[in-house]
């Protein structure tokens, strides 16, 4: 007997498994009847740039066998040639159709792909693609004896050329992001109703009235992401951007690299005050510390990220007033729940009046570049934000005395809704006692990350007792014994499914064979799919002195 499913049914069924990112059951069920192939194909499509063959979702390309790694860049090719093709309507299903993500970062990253040459650029290519096999001006002036599958390919060329004609064939494109020319950004935006999000190698691109396009087609365009811009007026040209979109349209606004963001840039997002919900700028420079007030109106943050390039200014001491409207600004922002600040000298003191603010609730809080020693202030307000879900700390941990331990490790066992704690540096002077403290108290915890000294087995009891521990990271200097290991392991349950444990800094005293090594990562991946990495602290070979001098 034959069961028939309606349609509407079979494009849920393909729905949910696009929800969870099925990559391979979604590959199944196109290949396996005529009657899923269309649904199935269509929620491939959407989440095409999570395949486990693109540069974004694939671990394994570059590792294990030459054969292996070869198939995988074929097939990286195979799904870009059917999106290319599909959008000159050489494909038997319009693939481009349900593109919504068009990262064309990705595609640069197969051209450039030590094993993209001979037959697999060749096969990529082939045919209707052969227009966009664009030699590079060095490979033109090079000599003609020179073999042709030697010659560079012109990847801006050949990347803008494909991104010219799949734009019109991809109505359904909310994000778009790579290096994308400026004399192509307005015409694609042009073509492209649904788009929310541009991501761009180079802020550039936004140089040519991008933001009456936008106006003109993009009605739910919110998200900005710039890798750099370091043009002298790209401060002017900013602000011309945010100041031409729609009022209160903005939610969010990301700096990744260099630029000369600041003044007038910080000023226009204020005309974005009450939208923007997300703002991240990186490597500010000195005219962009000081320009930080600027932003006193952009009060409907919920998650704000701020990185100097400007380590040794401090703000406190020679630009009092501004430190104090900053800190005002920071404190105006109520709904504000992730925090991250790095490499600002005046870390600790800008964030502990956020962190006593009774009308600020933070889940996520993450502090950079900072001293351990001297900031016990600090580390008890920490215990007053009692919604904390994550929290990274890397700090010096010079001068540090036993007061400062005992203070941070009091602050975070009364967080007991952290699951996540990154203690990354400034932690040396941990002992086992410290981190068996921290945890005590947080049942919730599914990510653990720390330092220290003098790490032995007697930890294990207590961690084994975290029913949501997932990831498990020992920069400390441990002296685990192969037993120890193992039965921690035997504890995990259920809920550890996908456990990474990685300890990295063992003393060479408690180094493990090779054979223990193999038995402890076969019983750990059996018991919940985990993972064990396992690395010394020097060459037991090498002596702790050799090279010093007498």
């Amino acid at each position: 007997m034959t069961i028939t499913l309606p349609d509407d049914v079979l494009h849920l069924i393909c729905e949910e498994l696009w929800l969870q990112r099925d990559f391979n059951t979604l590959f199944q069920c196109a290949v396996s009847s005529k009657v899923l192939a269309a649904p199935a194909l269509a929620s491939l499509y959407r989440m095409h740039n999570a395949a486990p063959v693109t540069y974004s979702g694939s671990e394994e390309r570059g590792l294990g066998n030459a054969v292996l790694a070869e198939q995988i860049v074929r097939k990286w090719v195979l799904l870009w040639r059917s999106i290319i093709l599909s959008s000159m309507k050489k494909t038997l299903f319009p693939y481009c159709r349900y593109i919504r993500t068009l990262d064309l970062r990705d595609l640069v990253n197969l051209f450039e792909d030590s094993r993209f040459k001979g037959k697999i650029r060749k096969l990529f290519f082939t045919g209707d693609l052969a227009r966009y096999d664009i030699e590079s001006a060095e490979s033109q002036r090079a000599p003609k004896s020179k073999a042709k599958s030697a010659r560079t390919l012109d990847s801006v060329s050949a990347v803008d050329g494909i991104g010219e004609v799949v734009t019109q064939a991809t109505p359904m494109l909310d994000k778009l992001s790579g290096n994308v020319l400026p004399s192509a950004l307005p015409r694609w935006v042009s073509r492209l109703p649904r788009l929310q999000s541009l991501e761009l190698l180079q802020g550039a691109a936004l140089e040519t009235g991008v933001e009456i396009r936008i106006n003109e087609t993009c009605s739910s365009f919110k998200s900005l992401s710039v890798f750099e811009w370091r043009a002298p007026d790209a401060d002017a040209r900013l602000a011309s951007f945010l100041q031409g979109l729609r009022p209160q349209t903005l939610e969010y606004l990301e700096i990744i690299s260099f630029s000369e963001i600041q003044a007038q840039g910080f000023e226009a997002l204020n005309h974005h005050r009450d939208s923007l919900k997300e703002l991240r700028l990186s490597n500010l420079n000195t005219e962009a510390m000081l320009a930080l007030p600027k932003l006193k109106d952009c009060t409907a943050l919920e998650t704000l990220y701020l990185e100097t390039t400007t380590r040794g200014m401090d703000l406190e001491a020679t630009q009092n007033d501004i430190f104090v409207e900053v800190i005002s600004w920071l404190r105006s922002c109520k709904s504000l729940q992730e925090i991250s600040i790095k490499k600002f000298v005046n870390g600790p003191a800008l964030l502990s009046p956020l962190l006593l603010d009774n009308d600020i609730h933070l889940t996520g809080l993450e502090l950079e570049g900072y001293s351990m020693a001297g900031n016990r202030a600090f580390h008890q307000a920490l215990a007053h934000q009692q919604n904390l879900e994550r929290i990274t700390l890397k700090a010096d941990g010079e001068d540090v005395v036993a007061d400062d331990l005992t203070t941070i490790v009091n602050s975070l066992s009364k967080l007991t809704r952290l699951r996540v704690i990154r203690l990354l540096e400034g932690c040396e002077y941990f002992n086992g006692r410290h981190l068996c403290d921290i945890i005590e108290n947080l049942a919730y915890l599914e990510e653990f990350w720390s330092g220290g000294y003098g790490i032995v087995d007697d930890i294990w009891k207590p961690f084994s007792k975290l029913g949501n521990l997932r990831t498990l990271y020992f920069s400390a200097v441990t002296a685990f014994t192969y037993g120890g290991i193992l039965d921690y392991i035997y504890h995990l349950d259920t809920g550890n499914k996908g456990m990474a444990l990685s300890i990295m800094n063992a003393d060479p005293d408690s180094k493990l064979s090779d054979e223990e090594i193999a038995t402890i990562r076969e019983v750990l991946a059996d018991r919940v799919d985990g993972r064990f990495e396992f690395e010394l602290l020097r060459d037991p070979d090498v002596s702790e002195f050799e090279g010093d001098s007498d």
